[in-house]
């Protein structure tokens, strides 16, 4: 079994990680990245798309480009997404590897204004907001509307603009939590929506991860990531 796990704390927000290897893979295509910096942090999830060739080195060749050159993107509280996926894009097309291709979705928090996040997603990956009343999903999938099973948009694919990298804003309370995650967790959690509420509801960030992890460990065919902030 292979597991990448974290926790800690940034400037104003605490926050845990899990990446579970699927069950039927040989190798855990997901990936994370998480960025402290003085004025903010960013938080990633990546998933690589399992039909290609090189879908691991896609998330790898995306954390590198995007650690070095996050920094600049970040002006005056704002965060330029848009920007900055397309250049991570271009970077992974420019490799000359073929198939480098992932889906990601990405927060980030501002100290200049905590209570306003940002956040971008291209392919499938996800982000959850869970307060005491009801768990959402505020990003939405790109998938062909004639076929759910395939994706319409993903880092790595040729002839995205800046239109294809949207970001979007939610006003955050302090009774709520941000979740991002793959496909091979929320599939799991989708099924089971009741007992996920309840574990996600939980106070304490350290409780809610063991739950986590007793509730995704041995069941996950895919690839299972997940980034929970309070």
């Amino acid at each position: 079994m292979e597991r990448k796990s974290v926790n800690s704390k940034p400037q104003n927000r605490k926050y845990v990680v899990e990446s579970l290897m699927g069950i039927s893979k040989n190798e855990n295509q997901d990936n994370f990245l998480i960025i402290e910096e003085k004025d903010y942090s960013l938080f990633y999830v990546f998933d690589g798309v399992g039909s290609a060739l090189n879908s691991k080195k896609a998330t790898e060749l995306s954390k590198e480009y995007i650690l070095i050159h996050s920094n600049s993107h970040f002006n005056n509280g704002l965060f330029d997404f848009a920007k900055l996926m397309l250049e991570t894009n271009s970077y992974l097309l420019n490799q000359g590897i073929p198939e480098v291709k992932t889906t990601y979705c990405s927060v980030c928090i501002s100290l200049l204004n905590p209570n306003l996040i940002q956040y971008s997603s291209l392919g499938d990956s996800r982000i959850y907001i869970i307060n005491p009343q009801y768990l959402k999903q505020i990003t939405e999938d790109d998938r062909f509307s004639t076929n759910r099973n395939l994706l319409s948009k993903y880092l790595g694919m040729e002839n995205l603009s800046l239109n294809d990298f949207y970001t979007e804003n939610y006003n955050i309370s302090n009774n709520e939590k941000i979740l991002l995650c793959s496909d091979g967790f929320y599939n799991l959690m989708e099924q089971e929506k009741a007992r996920s509420f309840e574990i996600l509801s939980k106070q304490y960030l350290s409780s809610i991860k063991k739950n986590l992890f007793s509730f995704v460990i041995n069941k996950n065919l895919d690839d299972s990531t997940f980034i929970l902030i309070k």
